[in-house]
């Protein structure tokens, strides 16, 4: 698998990932946070919880990681298969997202961070640009879509 994407904004998880990713995939990592603007941004560092870190999470301790605009991204690289883990800030990527080329997507929800409103904005905006929930995975948080 030559042309996979990956982007971290912790940078403290870059390492991990590094890890994880030699075993089956040699992604282009990229320490960034994606979004609707260019530039850097102020990401909430949670060091004793590398994984809970959050944009939605006030933090005693705020870094500058570079950020990238999501559709610019989605454009370039032309995503077929999209892959979500983003502790809660799904809700305000889905509603910004040009889905042009993704196919199929695998998300983490966070209901206890959105609430069940944005919960149902979320599956409201897939179902409109065309997917279907698939599969939940594990516990009711993991989602499989596809494009219909």
């Amino acid at each position: 698998m030559e042309n996979v994407f990956s982007f971290e904004a912790n940078p403290l998880n870059i390492e991990i990932a590094k890890r994880v990713y030699q075993k089956k995939v040699s992604p282009h990592l990229q320490n960034a946070l994606l979004s609707d603007s260019e530039g850097s941004v102020d990401f909430p560092m949670n060091r004793k919880s590398r994984l809970a870190s959050s944009v939605l999470k006030a933090s005693s301790e705020n870094i500058k990681v570079p950020q990238l605009n999501l559709n610019e991204v989605i454009n370039d690289v032309q995503p077929n298969f999209l892959i979500m883990d983003i502790e809660g800030a799904e809700y305000d990527v889905f509603r910004i997202m040009n889905f042009q080329s993704i196919q199929k997507i695998q998300v983490e929800l966070h209901p206890a961070i959105l609430g069940e409103d944005k919960m149902q904005e979320i599956f409201s905006i897939l179902q409109n640009k065309g997917f279907v929930a698939e599969v939940c995975l594990r516990d009711g948080c993991n989602y499989y879509f596809q494009s219909m």
